[in-house]
């Protein structure tokens, strides 16, 4: 647990069928023993700093570009 703030680990995204995104979420201070999705209108503007497990990326990924905008462009979201 962090004080003030709260953790997650994203692993994974997806989208429903009107084109809302979702992350889908491991949030071990939740009391729920399973993954969650959170929309991410919601997650986004909340986000200090994000961890990213080494499934939802490759090394292809990494280079000097920053990473969240890396990301934004895999997911076409506007950076």
């Amino acid at each position: 647990q962090i004080n003030g703030g709260h953790e997650i680990t994203v692993i994974g995204y997806e989208e429903d069928k009107d084109g809302n995104g979702y992350f889908i979420c491991n949030d071990t201070d939740d009391g729920i023993d399973e993954p969650i999705r959170i929309d991410e209108k919601k997650l986004i503007p909340l986000i200090h700093h994000a961890g990213i497990t080494t499934e939802a990326l490759s090394e292809k990924d990494f280079f000097d570009e920053e990473l969240w905008v890396q990301v934004a462009r895999e997911l076409k979201r506007p950076a």
